[in-house]
């Protein structure tokens, strides 16, 4: 089974999943979850650790964004977790999209953090290069090299320093496994495009996430259930280079999404 942590909050049932995404840690929300435990249970997934569960095998043929989803669903069940908000982020959102059609019944709101919806040439660039590289370059430059392209502009130093802060969290196995779904997030890509959304979701992005902000705007123009707020001087990892601001705005759509909820209970009830 995937690694995972729970911080308990005694005062409340609700529950927030966070979910990191590619080439990255739990460690991207450090600052979330000092700020969240206070207000939820937290369930912290770690994609690049694993339990003493052998039933879930970590290889190269069986290694799927649905299968991380279905261990997702897995982890919740063990524990109880009957529904969750979910946070997600960069190809981390992928895991909670595929959450959100095999098993909605799970998800509560959903916050896509600079989601990943479509590879324009220069990330498209990049994974090819850092796919045919690899073989031959130890994978800790490699890692440089996107952190660098993903976290290029002044703003972004706080999520360069966290990110290769955290380089050695993960070997080479896993770098050459994450490396593997980005290129088959081509096909889920464009079938989630396609279906568009049947739920409301929060796209939240910092204004200089050139990489994936433009096709997210496009997306969110398309889809009525969705809604952007896009942070000023911050980057592809937003929640660490403007940490209070995301904090601050995803717990006002948390709670807006929860008192939506309350009312529409009630009314139906009547």
């Amino acid at each position: 089974m995937l690694a995972y942590r729970i911080l308990r909050n005694e005062s409340t049932s609700q529950w927030l999943t966070l979910v990191h995404g590619a080439s990255a840690s739990a460690s991207i929300w450090k600052y979330q979850i000092e700020f969240f435990k206070k207000y939820y249970n937290v369930l912290i997934l770690d994609f690049n650790g694993y339990s003493e569960d052998t039933t879930f095998v970590v290889n190269e043929t069986s290694y799927s964004f649905e299968l991380l989803a279905s261990e997702v669903v897995k982890i919740m069940r063990e524990e109880n977790i009957k529904s969750s908000h979910f946070i997600g982020a960069s190809l981390g959102n992928i895991i909670v999209r595929q959450i959100m059609e095999t098993d909605p019944q799970c998800v509560n709101a959903v916050v896509m953090t600079s989601a990943v919806l479509h590879l324009n040439f220069m990330a498209t660039l990049v994974l090819y290069s850092c796919l045919f590289l690899e073989k031959i370059i130890p994978h800790k430059y490699l890692y440089k090299f996107s952190v660098a392209i993903s976290f290029p502009m002044p703003c972004n130093k706080p999520s360069r320093q966290l990110f290769l802060e955290s380089m050695d969290e993960f070997s080479r196995e896993m770098y050459r496994l994450w490396l593997k779904l980005a290129k088959e997030n081509f096909a889920l890509m464009h079938f989630f495009n396609l279906v568009g959304l049947r739920s409301d979701v929060l796209f939240v992005n910092g204004n200089q996430d050139y990489l994936f902000l433009p096709y997210i705007k496009k997306f969110v123009r398309e889809n009525e259930t969705a809604e952007l707020k896009i942070i000023q001087n911050g980057g592809h990892g937003i929640n660490i280079d403007k940490k209070e601001i995301y904090n601050k705005e995803v717990l006002m759509y948390l709670r807006k999404v929860e008192t939506t909820q309350r009312y529409s209970s009630t009314v139906y009830a009547y």
